[in-house]
């Protein structure tokens, strides 16, 4: 899954995960600035992005960057959508 030293996305997950108020298409880092509990979600399943030091994959990428099994794919982004609904972070038109 590497090319000239640099991860891509897995064939399987190019389409992305879905998330609400088009959080999949900003920067892992950026994401975790602003929700720190994504960061939390994501150790849950061991992908590192809290201690990474690019932080430029776009979360809707990061399970398939890292190779994750369908099933966890499904569970993160149920995981995610529930901790922005819950923190109230949803707007009324992303749901």
């Amino acid at each position: 899954m590497t090319m000239g030293g640099k991860m891509k996305p897995s064939k399987r997950g190019e389409g992305g995960m879905e998330f609400k108020n088009e959080l999949g298409n900003k920067a892992i880092q950026d994401v975790m600035a602003e929700y720190p509990g994504i960061g939390a979600i994501l150790e849950r399943y061991e992908i590192g992005c809290v201690t990474c030091k690019v932080g430029i994959c776009l979360l809707k990428d990061v399970v398939s960057i890292h190779g994750l099994s369908k099933e966890d794919e499904a569970k993160i982004e149920a995981e995610i959508n529930a901790y922005l609904a819950s923190s109230g972070q949803l707007t009324a038109d992303s749901e």
